[in-house]
C-alpha cells in the first residue's frame, strides 16, 4: 500500500498573515509543500481534488491554493467574515457558515451564489454534508443541529422565505463543536455531533432521531469516526482523546453488540473506555488513517501527533508548531496540480443561471424520495407567466455588487471577454422564448400524465364503489 498524505494547518501569530498550511508522508516523514498566508482556525479548511480552500480568520476572504504554487492562485471574497466552510464530496459546492448564523451555499463550476439566509441563532460552527451529498448538517452556538436536504438549498433561490430544515435536534445543552457523517445516503447514514456540553451523540441522518448519547467528563471539541464506522474518537478541552468502541462483545462471547442504540446513555468517561494521552491543551482536530489503523490529532499546544490505535502509543510528533494546529486531514491523494480557476462567488441573484445549469436535475435520485409529482412541477417551474427578478430577492444591506476574482486561467484579451452588452436584445428575447416554450411543453406533458392516472382511478372507483342502499 502506499503511503498516506497529511495536510495540518495552524493559526497566525498576530496580526501578520503567517499560519502555513503542510503536507507531508504520513508514514516516511518530510514536508512536501508549505503554503503560505493560510491564516485560518477550526473547521475553515476545506480540501478538495482541485484544490484547498481555506477562510481567513480575520477577513471576509477565501484564499485557494493549488499544490504546485505555494502562495494563494485565488482570493475570493465575501461579504462577512466566515465561521466554518465545507465542500460537498463530489467538490461541486461549497458551504459556509457566519458568525450571525447565516448559511451560505455556492455552485464552485459557476461561482453562483445559491443560498445567502439566517439559519441559526448565533455562530455556525461546523457543516458537514452526507456522502451521497443528498443532505447537509449545520451546528451552532445556539446548540442545534439542522439537517438540510441539498436539493432543497439548490432550488432556494427563488423561495428562500419558505426555506425550513427537514429535521432538527436540539438535545445537546451548550455549542456544537464537531459534526461527521458516518457511511451510506441520506436516508441510512448515521450523523455524529460533540459539543461543549461534554456529551457525543449519534442521530439517524433522514430526521435527526436519536441512537445514542455517550457522555464524558468534560467538554468535547472534536470528533472523527472509523473509516468502517467501529469507533468514535473525541478530542476534550483537557487534551485527552477518547477511543469509543461501537461494538463489544456480548457475555457469552457468541458475537458483537452495538455500545448504543434505543436512546441509550453511555458513560465514556469510564475506565472502560481507553484514552490516548499526549496533548496538554485542548485537541481541535482529529482524523483517521484509510485502513484505521492511525489516529492524528492537532491541539492548541501546537503538536500534530500520530498514534497506534491498537496500542494506543504515539508513533510521531510533528513540532511543537509555533501556533495552535487547527486542522488535521489525512489524504490518499494530493490536490491536483493543474489548477482550474473559478469564477467569483457571487451574492446577487443570476437570473440566467436557472436556465443554463438546470442544477437540481444533477442531484442523485435518492434525494427525491420524499417528493410527490405536484410537488416537483410546483418546485421545477411555478407559475407559467411569472419569471423571477433581483427584487424578490432579500439582498445584504453591506451589499456592494458582483464579485470579481483578482486573476484569470488563460489571461484572455478584452475582446474574448463574454458580456451581456455583446449579445443583442433580439438574440435575448429569443433564448427566453425558446426557455419558456420548453417549460410550458414539459407541463403539459406532466399534466396530461396526471389527468391520465386521475381518469384511471376514476374509473376503477366508479366500477368497485357500492352505491348508498336506500
Amino acid at each position: 500500500m502506499t503511503d498516506e498524505y497529511l495536510i495540518y494547518g495552524t493559526a497566525s501569530t498576530g496580526p501578520k498573515d503567517d499560519g502555513n498550511i503542510v503536507t507531508t508522508t504520513l508514514n516516511a516523514g518530510g514536508n512536501l509543500r508549505t503554503f503560505k498566508q493560510a491564516a485560518s482556525q477550526v473547521n475553515k479548511i476545506a480540501v478538495l481534488d482541485s484544490g484547498i480552500f481555506t477562510a481567513h480568520e480575520k477577513k471576509p476572504i477565501i484564499y485557494v491554493y493549488s499544490y504546485a504554487k505555494e502562495g494563494p492562485v485565488q482570493k475570493l471574497f465575501v461579504p462577512e467574515k466566515l465561521s466554518c466552510i465545507s465542500a460537498s464530496h463530489s467538490g461541486t459546492y461549497l458551504a459556509a457558515g457566519t458568525p450571525g448564523g447565516k448559511l451560505i451555499l455556492w455552485d464552485l463550476t459557476s461561482g453562483v451564489c445559491l443560498l445567502y439566509k439566517d439559519v441559526h441563532y448565533g455562530e455556525i460552527t461546523t457543516i458537514a454534508f452526507t456522502h451521497d451529498d443528498g443532505m447537509l448538517f449545520t451546528g451552532g452556538n445556539d446548540s442545534r443541529i439542522f439537517g438540510w436536504r441539498l436539493i432543497d438549498l439548490v432550488r432556494a433561490q427563488s423561495r428562500s422565505d419558505d426555506l425550513q430544515p427537514a429535521c432538527t435536534a436540539n438535545q445537546h445543552k451548550l455549542a456544537v463543536t464537531g459534526l461527521v457523517c458516518g457511511l451510506g445516503n441520506c436516508n441510512e447514514a448515521r450523523v455524529y455531533s460533540v459539543a461543549a456540553d461534554g456529551t457525543c451523540m449519534v442521530w439517524k441522518a433522514s430526521d435527526l432521531r436519536l441512537y445514542s448519547t455517550y457522555v464524558l467528563s468534560g467538554p468535547a471539541s472534536s470528533i472523527s469516526l472509523d473509516p468502517a464506522e467501529r469507533a468514535i474518537y473525541l478530542g476534550t478541552d483537557t487534551g485527552d482523546i477518547l477511543h469509543v468502541d461501537l461494538y463489544h462483545s456480548t457475555n457469552s462471547g457468541s458475537g458483537l453488540e452495538y455500545t448504543g442504540g434505543l436512546q441509550r446513555v453511555v458513560d465514556a468517561g469510564s475506565a472502560d473506555f481507553p484514552q490516548f494521552i499526549g496533548h496538554s491543551g485542548k485537541v481541535l482536530s482529529l482524523d483517521v488513517s484509510f485502513d484505521g489503523t492511525l489516529l492524528v490529532s492537532g491541539g492548541e499546544d501546537g503538536l500534530t501527533l500520530v498514534w497506534d490505535i491498537a496500542s494506543h502509543q504515539m508513533m510521531k510528533k510533528i513540532g511543537p508548531a509555533r501556533t495552535p494546529v487547527h486542522y488535521v486531514k489525512i489524504q490518499q491523494k494530493l490536490p491536483a496540480t493543474k489548477f482550474f480557476q473559478l469564477d467569483s462567488l457571487k451574492f446577487n441573484f443570476d437570473q440566467s443561471f436557472e436556465r443554463q445549469h438546470n442544477s437540481w436535475s444533477q442531484l442523485k435520485p435518492s434525494t427525491f424520495t420524499n417528493f410527490s409529482i405536484s410537488q416537483i412541477i410546483s418546485s421545477r417551474f411555478g407559475e407559467r407567466e411569472y419569471i423571477p427578478t433581483s427584487a424578490d430577492f432579500i439582498i445584504p444591506s453591506d451589499f456592494s455588487g458582483p464579485l470579481r476574482h483578482s486573476a484569470n486561467t488563460r489571461k484572455p484579451t478584452r475582446k474574448s471577454i463574454p458580456s451581456t452588452s455583446n449579445i443583442s436584445q433580439q438574440q435575448q428575447q429569443q433564448q427566453q422564448q425558446q426557455q419558456q416554450e420548453a417549460s410550458i411543453k414539459e407541463i403539459e406533458e406532466l399534466k396530461a400524465q396526471l389527468d391520465k392516472m386521475t381518469g384511471a382511478y376514476n374509473q376503477l372507483w366508479a366500477k368497485y364503489s357500492k352505491p348508498d342502499s336506500k
